[in-house]
Parts: C-alpha cells; structure tokens; sequence
C-alpha cells in the first residue's frame, strides 16, 4: 500500500489548517484607526433621527425615576417630556411627583415642571443649552456614546474627532459576551474652559452590530502610569436589537464612581506641595468609590422610530399661562399672561453652552463624596422667582412686629392705669 496519497493528504490538510488559523487571527486584528473611524461614521449616519419611550430605574434601591417618557433627538435638537415618579420600595404603587419637559431647539432650551404636590404652581425657564439635564435625565443618547464630552451633545465620531490623540488597542476584549474592538482617546475637551476638567475615554465597539458603543468609561486625563486610572462614569450597553437595518441599544446602565487618593508609603505631603498637579498624581495612588446606585434605563422597542419627520414643536415648550418663568436670555423674570418684569440684579449667564455647574472632583481618601442624584427641582425656575414673595414676606414680618409694639404699649398703659386706681 502507497504512503504516498496519505502523506499528500495529511500536507493539505496540514495546509488548510494554517491557512484557516490564519484567517481567524486576521478576523481578531482589528482595524487600522482611519478603517475603525469610518466604520463608526457610517453607523453614525444610519439614523437622522430617532424617537422613543424610554423608563429610568434605580434597582438598588427600588425607585423608578421616569416611567414611558416620550424622548426624541434629531441634529443636534433633543427633548424628553413626561412624568418624574417615584415607586415606593415596599409597594408596587407609583407617586407621580411632577408633569415635565426639557427641550432644546438647536439655540435654546426650554424647561417645563408642574409639580402634583404643593405648590402646584408650574414653573419654566428658557436657556442656553444645559447638556447636565440630559445627563441628569438618562436618554438613550447617552447609551449611543454621547456623552463622551461635558460641554454640549456630541455624536461618538464628532467627540472623537476633538481628541488630542486616538489609539486603537491591537487585542479585542470581551464586554457583556461581545467581542469587541477598543479604542482610547486622550483629551476628548481640551480645548474648553481651563478651569474644568479633562477626560480620557476608553471605548469597546461591537464590529458585528455596526460598530455600536458597548461600554464607554470615562477618566480624568492623567499622564504616564496613572492614565485610565481615575474613572468617574461607566456606560454599559446591555441589549441592543436590530430595528430595520440599524442596530440600536434598547437597555443600558450607567454607574458613576469617585476616584479617591492617598500618598504613596513614604511620601509626605511636604514633598509634593509645590509639584504641578499632573507630577503629584504619580506621588498617589487612586482607589475608585461607588458615587451612586447604578441607573439602568429601558427603551421600549416597539416605540422606536428611526428617521422619520419628527415636528418643530416637538423641540420646544408652549408654557401654560400662569407659569412661573426666567428667561435667561432677556434676564427677565415673569409670570405667562402677565407683563414681564426686570430683574435689577442679573443672574449670570454659562460661560459655556451646556457649562456644568458641577463637575466631578478626586477627593482624598477621608473626604465626603458629593451627591450627584438627579434632581427636577435644579432645573426648574423656582430658585429665579423667589424673589418675587419677599415683599409679603416683609409685609407679614413689618404687620407682625407691629401687633407686637401695639400689644407691649396697651399693657403698659393698663398697668399704669392699674397703679394709678390702686388703694394707697
């Protein structure tokens, strides 16, 4: 019997097997950055435009913030209206707190609250754009890779595209069961405010369901050993479902964090006092501490629509007459149907569209954390139109004070009186 056709088949199937080994290590190179780019750009550029209803819950501690909000984005233009609940942990019952809407028409936003308890008066404020309301109230932008920069809303591909440097990492990792692709940008916003913070982001990228966002974590941006160190927010994309040709998140949790630091063994506080802060961050290390339950938001998949009409009006608030308002713009503080009054002292306005008025800090070790809970009642126009009660609060205080001279001064005269008739 010949070895010869034996040996031949054993070198093909020998030959087959580089050659298929080759091609899955090929699969698992992910591609060159330009490559990896334009892939996000096209998956960007399937939706136009979307709508939804969306349902923000805090499992941690049983609580549904918002239950089937009406939510929409198109260009730059976003709004979320419905109502803010809360469900008691040891009930099924749900407590509507507040009707609300937040709109932004590419120039302005509109804030709407009319709160079921007291007082139920509704209030509105008109605005620049205030990107911290929309990552307050978790949409499903923020599972899309939004909120890679703090200044404004930013698509993945426009965020990336301002970083001071990208890398592509040349392994793929898995994250919630995907093979994914990651990519690192340095200084995603250096080039805002001076005084605000700059951000690292790490992205994994799901290549088999058009390069969407699988989780995002987002750093303070320091250098050498401590870069991607010092994470502040962590976005996790749980499902996504393909809805025509477009696949698109409809479950996410996002979960943000407190990076803590201590001196390193010997080092003294004297020794880094006069260091450029980015050299005395290598004197420590960092520790990262749960800032807040995680928030886990649900998109109905039903309610999806992708790149259809959406109305002007859609993206801005018609404020029923009676509200309370301050419109920062006119820096004006009026009520709807009445004529507007001047504020003779204006509240400034953001330096920055979208400038937060509270950015995330590293603490020390013993410091307390601050608490980022979300809050309806921050942006409603209530704390612009208190002034407009302290002339009844004067007038109570001026009519009180007065009863009290006027009771002093009777008795005084009664016991006067008293003396005067008493026997001698």
């Amino acid at each position: 019997m010949s070895t010869i056709p034996l040996r031949c088949s054993l070198l093909s199937f020998t030959i087959l097997v580089l050659i298929g080994g080759a091609l899955l290590r090929a699969a698992d190179i992910p591609p060159k950055l330009p490559e990896l780019l334009e892939q996000i750009r096209t998956a960007h550029n399937k939706i136009q435009n979307v709508q939804a209803q969306i349902t923000c819950e805090i499992p941690d501690e049983q609580v549904t913030f918002y239950k089937n909000v009406n939510w929409g984005y198109d260009h730059g233009k976003e709004y979320v209206e419905g109502a803010h609940i809360f469900r008691e942990s040891d009930t099924s019952r749900d407590y509507w707190l507040c009707d609300f809407k937040f709109a932004f028409d590419g120039n302005r936003m509109c804030l709407f609250r009319r709160d079921h308890r007291q007082p139920k008066v509704p209030t509105g404020r008109i605005t620049s754009l205030e990107a911290d309301v929309f990552r307050c109230f978790l949409t499903p932008n923020a599972l899309l890779g939004y909120d890679i920069r703090n200044d404004g809303r930013h698509s993945v591909i426009d965020a990336l595209a301002k970083a001071e440097s990208l890398t592509v990492q040349p392994d793929l990792e898995t994250v919630n069961g995907r093979a994914c692709y990651v990519l690192e940008a340095i200084a995603v916003d250096r080039e805002t405010d001076p005084k605000d913070p700059i951000y690292d982001v790490r992205l994994y990228l799901d290549p088999e369901r058009d390069y969407r966002v699988i989780r995002l974590d987002k750093f303070f941006s320091f250098p050498g050993p401590q870069r991607f160190k010092a994470l502040v927010r962590r976005m996790d994309v749980l499902a996504l479902e393909k809805i025509g040709d477009v696949w698109f998140p409809v479950k996410g949790e996002v979960q943000c964090y407190s990076p803590q630091t201590e001196l390193l063994p010997g080092v003294k506080p004297e020794d880094i006092a006069n260091l450029p802060p980015q050299e005395a961050i290598q004197k420590k290390t960092i520790t990262i501490k749960f800032l807040q339950p995680k928030n886990v938001l649900t998109i109905d998949p039903a309610s999806v629509r992708i790149n259809q009409p959406i109305p002007d009006e859609k993206f801005t608030v018609q404020f029923p007459h009676g509200c309370l308002m301050f419109d920062e713009f006119l820096q004006e503080g009026y009520t709807v149907g009445e004529t507007p009054r001047h504020l003779t002292t204006p509240l400034p306005l953001n330096p920055l569209p979208g400038a937060s008025s509270t950015k995330p800090t590293i603490l020390a070790a013993d410091d307390p954390a601050p608490s980022h809970q979300p809050s309806i009642a921050r942006n409603s126009a209530e704390q612009h139109n208190r002034p407009r009660l302290w002339p009844y609060a004067v007038g109570i205080v001026v009519l009180v004070l007065v009863a009290i001279a006027w009771t002093i001064m009777f008795s005084r005269r009664r016991l006067a009186g008293s003396d005067h008739l008493a026997p001698k």
